[in-house]
């Protein structure tokens, strides 16, 4: 990572502490990530892998369960709606990253 760039906090899961560092470098150079950063991609990272659990789980378990919409569904939803705002935040969609970076 660049010199004051955003650090890992400790208190993510081994998954989304290793989605955290792919973000970061896949993104280097196009992205301009501070240390400042570092609480929201923390967010998305976790979200991330919430949402990974949930679609395990619906793949599994389908959306209904006994007539009723399975919990995991909500779930995926409510991460996917925080990724998706997350990520626009921090330029991880095309449209967004072109928004930052003009690029």
């Amino acid at each position: 990572f660049e010199p004051g760039g955003p650090v890992c906090p400790d208190y993510l899961s081994p998954e989304a502490a290793a989605h955290f560092a792919e973000i970061v470098e896949s993104l280097n150079g196009v992205v301009k990530f501070i240390a400042a950063d570092a609480d929201a991609l923390a967010m998305y990272c976790a979200a991330f892998v919430r949402w990974e659990e949930a679609e395990r789980h619906l793949e599994k378990e389908g959306c209904v369960i006994r007539g009723k919409i399975n919990p995991w569904f909500k779930i995926s939803c409510r991460c996917a709606k925080q990724l998706s705002r997350i990520g626009k935040q921090l330029g991880l969609s095309p449209l967004s990253r072109y928004l930052i970076t003009g690029k």
